[in-house]
């Protein structure tokens, strides 16, 4: 990714708004994830990264688990929280 890549020059100059980045625990994803969390807040961007455990990608849209149900809620409240602090 263009945005994050060390090599790119962009992001020190980026104008970005605080981000919010949700990963699951088992996605194959999160590290990549996870990486650009870093990467972001290395060059003082604000990010949340949060991993939801117990879960795989896109557990909101494929899994109906009562895991996945809960895990859900929690996104939807800590989105509510993050857009209206």
């Amino acid at each position: 990714n263009p945005l994050v890549s060390s090599s790119a020059g962009f992001l020190p100059e980026a104008k970005l708004p605080t981000t919010m980045v949700f990963m699951a625990e088992f996605d194959i994803l999160k590290d990549r994830n996870l990486e650009m969390c870093k990467v972001m807040r290395s060059h003082g961007k604000r990010v949340e990264g949060v991993v939801h455990g117990g879960v795989g990608h896109a557990f909101h849209i494929f899994d109906n688990s009562s895991m996945s149900r809960d895990r859900i809620h929690d996104m939807m409240c800590r989105l509510h929280n993050f857009i209206h602090p």
